[in-house]
Order: structure tokens, then C-alpha cells, then sequence
């Protein structure tokens, strides 16, 4: 798989202590077998802190229909 574009803007961000929650709208630009595929998707990321350091704990992501408009 080759990306060819990717776009990212996060929508909102909560954060509480240690954890943050973020709305994300991607969208992105795939080569795979040779075909281009072009997918957006709104992803919702939780990221928990340890120690100094970020990581996404759970991410859900659900594909968007052309043609709607995202915060």
C-alpha cells in the first residue's frame, strides 16, 4: 500500500487528567494492488498520558458519505 495523500484535522479535543479524547476527520489517498482508493472517515482517538508520553488506547473510526460537511 503506497499513501498518496492524507489529510487529518482534528474537530475537538477534550482532555481530563490524563486523557484525551479527539474527534478527527481524515481522509486519505491509497494505492493498494493498483487501484486508487480515495476514503474519508471520522475517527474518534482515546489517548491516555504515562509519564512523559501520548498513546491512542482506542480508536473507532466510521466512513463518511460524500457530500457531508463535518464541524
Amino acid at each position: 500500500m503506497d499513501i498518496a495523500s492524507l489529510e487529518v484535522r482534528v474537530t475537538e479535543c477534550v482532555a481530563l487528567h490524563d486523557v484525551l479524547v479527539a474527534t478527527v476527520d481524515a481522509q486519505w489517498k491509497v494505492r493498494y494492488l493498483g487501484q486508487l482508493i480515495d476514503e474519508r472517515v471520522l475517527l474518534t482517538d482515546v489517548w491516555v498520558r504515562e509519564g512523559s508520553d501520548w498513546r491512542v488506547v482506542r480508536r473507532h473510526s466510521s466512513p463518511v458519505p460524500s457530500g457531508i460537511t463535518i464541524g
